[in-house]
């Protein structure tokens, strides 16, 4: 293990988090809320000291250190990352009235962009603290694909021999170097796309103050939005910025930032499958939605929105609710594999019917050869799907013996595990806010948020002893 350059990221981190504590606490000058600016000031100095410090004490070695960090290194900055730098992200929530645990979760759910609130009025009770949830959104955001690039796209984790790495190039085990080139290459187009979402917003008739917080979230797949009556209280035509802001989020990343970007050699990545089966998709599931639902043609826009928001694991349903059972479905799909968006990722699905179309032929067709090779870490894909229905089985069972009726504990673990929180109002009874739920189920859930942000592979293997010695 090689300590200090893991020491040096996470205080990396925590500095980012001091920084970006910097614009709530203008938002509350701006407003005259000296006590709210009294709770980021605090926040940001015990996070710009702690992170500060750790910086400094692994200063010396740092360079040679990114050269030989490996897995388990990148695998710890990860789990450190979604589940104990909350702790610190969550000091605006503790040192305004949270207990540490309620702080905790909110923060765990900000960053892992799940954004399943504890209350849906406490969390747009002010300005200053929406803002704070939209930036831990964002950061969340740009970590989960940045490590989907430069770490969870390798074959050993998504399954498959089919994605090119070029920010691995020639750095086989250096996992946590090649994670520093995902976001220094990825930082600008990925702040670029928040401000073209936040301009789309304002153009269609959002006040900027909400504007900024619905650019930060939706650009993460975060799908916060600053009134409780969602998209419908800006007017007709928020609802279509918000549309291409959900696409954005769901797509491939690396194909968008093509288009920012054209001339980065970094972003050269084979041929991009997913963009199209997402807008594909999008599509099907609509009209699907709109017959589920019974609204007809009347209703497409709604079903529209809810198809987008649900397939990049956005969560928020607008209109009338589709039938359950294809609202959890759309949420498990999720989206590209280098994207913000949670779920299984629409590469898996892709191998999945391949190989299933190839052996629906070979019974068809018992003597016959196909010519294309098949992919050969693919076993992968189903390791994945094993591991992705025990975590969510036992992620249901869990929540049942807490006295949750079966119909909502299975669209809590779905929300949790996709990362897609607002979803949990599809559930019947209509419930939005996770303070439902009792503090110790609240914390297995958190646990759920951060198992959906890592491969679960890796999540399996971090139990194994073997994977810390080897």
């Amino acid at each position: 293990m090689n300590a200090l350059a893991l020491l040096w990221w996470i205080g990396a981190a925590i500095a980012v988090l001091a920084v970006a504590m910097v614009i709530p606490a203008l938002s509350c000058i701006a407003s005259g809320d000296y006590a709210g600016l009294s709770v980021f000031a605090l926040s940001l100095i015990m996070c710009g000291t702690i992170g500060g410090g750790l910086m400094l004490i692994s200063r010396n070695r740092v360079e040679t250190s990114h050269s030989k960090a490996g897995i388990r290194e990148i695998t710890l900055f990860l789990i450190i990352w979604w589940g104990l730098i909350p702790f610190l992200g969550g000091l605006p929530f503790l040192l305004s009235g949270f207990s540490l645990g309620d702080a905790w979760f909110e923060a765990v759910s900000a960053v892992t962009t799940t954004g399943a609130w504890l209350s849906q009025e406490t969390a747009r009770a002010d300005y200053a603290r929406m803002l704070w949830r939209a930036e831990l959104q964002w950061l969340g955001g740009l970590v989960s694909i940045s490590s989907a690039a430069a770490v969870f796209i390798r074959p050993q984790f998504i399954g498959i021999d089919v994605v090119n790495t070029p920010f691995a190039r020639g750095e086989q085990e250096s996992f946590l170097r090649a994670f520093r080139k995902a976001v220094s290459v990825f930082l600008p187009i990925y702040s670029l796309i928040a401000l073209v979402i936040f301009v789309l917003f304002v153009v269609s008739g959002a006040p900027p103050s909400s504007a900024v917080i619905m650019a930060l979230s939706f650009t993460a797949s975060g799908g916060f939005v600053p009134e409780t009556d969602g998209f419908a209280a800006y007017g007709a035509f928020v609802p279509v910025a918000g549309l291409v802001a959900m696409i954005l989020g769901g797509v491939s990343f690396i194909s968008v930032a093509r288009v920012l970007a054209p001339y980065d050699t970094s972003l050269r990545f084979r041929d991009d499958r997913e963009t199209p089966v997402f807008l594909a998709l999008v599509v099907a599931i609509t009209f699907i939605f709109a017959l589920s639902a019974g609204t007809g043609i009347t209703g497409i826009t709604d079903q529209l929105l809810n198809a987008a928001s649900l397939l990049s694991t956005n969560g928020i349903l607008t209109g009338d609710h589709p039938a359950l059972t294809p609202v959890l479905v759309t949420a498990i799909i999720g989206g590209a594999s280098i994207s913000a968006a949670g779920g299984i990722k629409l590469v898996r699905w892709l191998v999945t019917f391949e190989r299933a179309g190839e052996e629906i032929w070979k019974l068809i067709h018992p003597s016959g050869v196909l010519g294309k090779a098949r992919a050969v870490n693919e076993l992968g894909v189903w390791v994945h799907f094993v591991a992705f229905t025990m975590i969510l089985s036992v992620l249901v069972l869990v929540i049942t013996i807490y006295g949750t009726p079966l119909e909502l504990s299975v669209t809590t673990a779905v929300s949790v595990i996709s990362n897609a929180g607002p979803m949990i109002a599809a559930a019947p009874g209509g419930i939005t806010d996770y303070n439902t739920f009792d503090p110790m189920l609240r914390v297995l859930l958190a646990i759920g948020m951060i198992v959906g942000r890592i491969e679960m592979v890796v999540a399996l293997s971090v139990l194994n002893r073997a994977f810390w010695r080897g």
